[in-house]
C-alpha cells in the first residue's frame, strides 16, 4: 500500500503509530499483520537509537580527515569524465592490445627483411611430359571420357550439351 510506504519512515522515527482516521492508520487496523510488523520495527529502531549512541568523544574520533570530502567529489567528478578513445589504451587491456599489436608488426618486418629465399635469383618451374597415347584423334568437342582418357561422347552441337559439360564438370570425382 503506497500511503503505508510513504508514511513507514515517519513512525519509525517518532516511535508512534498513527491515528486510526489517517488512510495508513485504517490500513493497520484491519491489518493486524502489518501492525504488527510496524511495531517490531519501530522496536527495533528504539533499540538500536538507545543502545548504538555515542559519545562526543567516540563522534570526534570517527569524524573523516580534513578534505576528506573534496578527495571523495574529485575522484567521482574524475570517473565522470566523458570517456575518450585514449582512455582504452591507458586501460590495462588496451595496453597488452597495443605491446600485442607492436610485437605482430615487429614479427612480419623481420620476416619480411630477413627472408630465406635470395632476391634476384629467378625461379624456373618445371615441365611436366604428358604421356602420349595411342588413341585416334577425334575432332571436336569432348563433354565425356571414361577412366581411360579416351572420349565417350563427342558433340554435334555445342551449344546444346554446355549443360551436360556443366553437370560432368561439377560431378566430377578423383
Amino acid at each position: 500500500m503506497k500511503p503505508l510506504e510513504d508514511g513507514l519512515e515517519g513512525m519509525i522515527e517518532s516511535g508512534r503509530l498513527p491515528d486510526e482516521n489517517t488512510p495508513v492508520g485504517a490500513f493497520l487496523k484491519s491489518n493486524p499483520a502489518a501492525r504488527e510488523e510496524v511495531a517490531a520495527m519501530m522496536d527495533l529502531s528504539r533499540l538500536i537509537r538507545e543502545n548504538f549512541t555515542l559519545s562526543a568523544e567516540e563522534r570526534e574520533d570517527l569524524e573523516p580527515a580534513p578534505g576528506f570530502y573534496a578527495r571523495v567529489l574529485s575522484r567521482i567528478e574524475a570517473q565522470a569524465a566523458p570517456p575518450s578513445i585514449w582512455n582504452f589504451f591507458l586501460e590495462p587491456l588496451g595496453m597488452r592490445l597495443v605491446y600485442a599489436s607492436l610485437a605482430l608488426a615487429t614479427l612480419l618486418f623481420t620476416a619480411t627483411f630477413f627472408d630465406a629465399t635470395p632476391a634476384n635469383e629467378p625461379q624456373v618451374a618445371e615441365t611436366q611430359s604428358i604421356p602420349a597415347t595411342d588413341s585416334p584423334v577425334i575432332g571436336g568437342a569432348f563433354l565425356a571420357s571414361d577412366s581411360g582418357g579416351m572420349p565417350v561422347v563427342e558433340s554435334k552441337n555445342p551449344n546444346e550439351d554446355r549443360g551436360a559439360a556443366l553437370m560432368q564438370l561439377t560431378t566430377y570425382d578423383q
